[in-house]
């Protein structure tokens, strides 16, 4: 896939109905994308590190579960969660 076409295969999945609990997150990180899905946003970097259509569903399957295993609303704000999770793959 190029750069491109993952931005999309995000921005698809992403926009996805809502199917369960987990999904109801995939609003938070297209805020903290600035709803910009345009290849100069410098958030969706991350992509480079992942290959396929696969990889872009189960990276996102895997930051929403670890928001609902691991987000501490307390202690820190949800972007903030979202930014360091996505930082981890770069």
């Amino acid at each position: 896939m190029n750069y491109q076409e993952k931005i999309t295969c995000l921005k698809t999945y992403l926009s996805d109905d809502i199917k369960n609990y987990r999904d109801t997150f995939k609003t938070d990180i297209i805020y903290h994308l600035n709803d910009d899905f345009s290849k100069g946003n410098e958030l969706l970097l991350f992509l480079n590190e992942l290959e396929s259509k696969e990889e872009i569903f189960s990276f996102v399957d895997s930051l929403n579960s670890s928001i609902i295993l691991k987000f501490d609303e307390g202690d820190e704000q949800i972007g903030d969660f979202i930014h360091e999770y996505i930082l981890q793959i770069n």
